[in-house]
């Protein structure tokens, strides 16, 4: 039992950790542990309540307009649609699928918010570290000669 909690703990730094990757890979990458955290919940008898899915299906049905959004779009807009309902695709899974957590599940992944501060943090400081370098501390063209 405690060796699944240590996994429960390492799946949960990985979804805090996801939540920086943009939003195709997001969907992509949250899928894996969080059918880890639904199996589980299921596994340990912990099975949410039925207002949780329906309120989850109430969050995520915006989702359901972009699925009829292809059957009204002119034929030269088609693409843009089926990106649109490919990028758009975590707003019914996520609400779902945090739905279908126990609350004990929903806990350990609470605990491992500061993976996501920390990932935050990291971004941050590569991102002005980049910016410093390519602005200002290595300047070239017209900007090296003034």
């Amino acid at each position: 039992m405690k060796r699944l909690i240590q996994v429960d703990t390492y799946v949960a730094r990985l979804i805090m950790v996801s939540f920086l990757l943009p939003m195709q890979l997001q969907v992509a990458f949250l899928f894996v542990p969080l059918v880890w955290f639904v199996f589980r919940t299921f596994k340990d008898k912990e099975a949410p309540g039925i207002i949780n899915i329906i309120s989850a299906l109430l969050l995520g049905g915006m989702y359901f307009f972009y699925l009829l959004a292809p059957l009204i779009t002119q034929t030269q807009y088609y693409s843009i649609a089926q990106k649109l309902i490919e990028y758009r695709l975590s707003y019914l899974l996520l609400p779902l699928c945090f739905s279908l957590l126990s609350p004990q599940k929903i806990a350990i992944i609470v605990q491992q918010l500061k993976w996501f501060v920390f990932s935050s943090i990291a971004a941050c400081m590569v991102a002005n570290s980049v910016f410093i370098l390519k602005y200002i501390g290595l300047k070239t063209g017209f900007q090296g000669v003034t």
